[in-house]
């Protein structure tokens, strides 16, 4: 009778099945504990620190577990054409964030209307994702589809792209931001995220219900209002990224323009100069807000962004302002056109010493694992938390970066490299 049992009681099911599925998962369990284990033996054997070059699996720009270097804002009545100027300057951005409001700065909407436009970007996002070819768009606005060169796959060289959408304020602008939040309920996991402009601590409330849970939500703080929540709206947890741009909050404080600074036909260069000091004391305001949305995402575990550069014609403008960037502790940017986006990620290259200070940090947290009472842990300075999250970041760039030297075609780095003169930045570890 004993021996009929396991004939009369199939493996995967009864009391037989349960102990067996927990005979299993504690089988698992002892392995992944013994691999844990076994990697950690190998890291403090190395005494360098674990490098992340052999586990980088995809790099940042098919990464959505990466914070991005570069993030491509492309209204979204223009999203073909900008994918082929990004294709045309051989590099790909990060992040590319369709964006729905009537202009990145303010400006005409450029897709001849609200609706046309989000119908334009949900055609458009379901065809990428299915593969198909995007060769171009007929006057009725169909997307047309065809074999030939211009995929999307090809563009993101074979990786599912990153998409954002920055919508219109539902607390600000309620006609258009809702019918953009439903749209983002539509796209689901389509899109990695949603950008919510003009950000305040009611925001969250009014677009929860539209937000996928695989999204992740960036915080644009572009208007004095914005500033002075940032740190309620940080507190809250539920946004990952915050963008903070500059520019945008001159043009919402009605600051004068650079050009209204100086006398119209004046070639005096003390007015020159004059009208450059003016330019600085305009842009003190701006840093100061900058530097309180600062405090706030970092407090908070929140990656932060610069916004965008108006100025696409001066490419040197473009390099000082992204070192000014670096400097200030931005960990990415958004870029107005695909000619910046070789200077963005040479920009974020980490400096030797930032790699050896992240490998410092990764030491200790190794350490710490292993003693209890922290006796005998290096200490790096600053908050732990904030030290590891910052450490990770630039070890996984430094990876990044080499993942790209050894497949050069899938970020322009060697265009990068040609622009820069043949080198990368002094200090740079590639």
């Amino acid at each position: 009778m004993w021996k009929c049992y396991p004939l009369r009681c199939p493996a995967t099911t009864g009391v037989f099945g349960c102990f067996k599925r927990l005979q299993d998962g504690y089988s698992a369990w002892c392995a992944a504990v013994s691999n844990q284990e076994t990697a950690s033996a190998k890291t403090s054997s190395r005494g360098s620190g674990a490098e992340n070059t052999e586990n980088l699996q995809l790099p940042i720009h098919t990464n959505p577990n990466a914070c991005p270097r570069s993030v491509l804002a492309v209204p979204a009545g223009d999203i073909k054409d900008a994918l082929r100027r990004q294709k045309r300057y051989d590099v790909v951005a990060d992040v590319v964030m369709l964006d729905l409001t009537r202009g990145v700065f303010g400006g005409s909407d450029r897709s001849g209307g609200a609706s046309e436009a989000r119908d334009r970007l949900l055609r458009f996002l379901r065809e990428s994702v299915r593969g198909d070819y995007m060769e171009g768009c007929s006057d009725d606005g169909e997307w047309k589809t065809q074999s030939g060169e211009g995929t999307v796959g090809q563009i993101f060289n074979g990786g599912r792209a990153r998409w954002l959408v920055r919508v219109n304020s539902p607390e600000f602008d309620a006609g258009r931001g809702f019918l953009d939040m439903e749209l983002v309920g539509v796209l689901g996991d389509l899109i990695e995220g949603v950008v919510l402009p003009s950000v305040t601590a009611n925001t969250y409330e009014l677009v929860q219900e539209f937000i996928h849970p695989s999204h992740k939500l960036w915080a644009a703080f572009n208007t004095p209002l914005s500033v002075l929540q940032a740190s309620a709206v940080c507190a809250q947890g539920h946004y990952r990224y915050a963008i903070v741009d500059r520019e945008e909050l001159a043009y919402e404080m009605q600051y004068p323009s650079v050009n209204s600074e100086k006398r119209s036909g004046s070639l005096n260069f003390s007015e020159d100069v004059e009208a450059t000091q003016l330019k600085h004391v305009r842009s003190l305001p701006a840093l100061h807000s900058a530097c309180q949305v600062m405090t706030a995402a970092k407090a908070h575990g929140m990656y932060l962004f610069d916004g965008g550069f108006s100025d696409v014609s001066d490419s040197i403008g473009f390099r000082h302002d992204m070192q000014r960037c670096r400097a200030f502790g931005f960990d990415g940017r958004v870029v107005l056109r695909p000619s910046q986006i070789a200077a963005c990620h040479e920009a974020f290259v980490p400096t030797s010493e930032e790699v050896e200070w992240a490998k410092a940090v990764q030491r200790t947290h190794c350490m710490d694992q292993y003693n209890v009472n922290g006796d005998n842990a290096t200490s790096v300075g600053g908050d732990a938390t904030c030290r590891r999250q910052r450490a990770a970041l630039i070890l996984e760039r430094h990876a990044a970066v080499q993942w790209y030297n050894r497949n050069p075609q899938d970020d322009g780095m060697d265009m990068q490299r040609k622009g820069a003169g043949g080198n990368v930045p002094q200090g740079s570890v590639v």
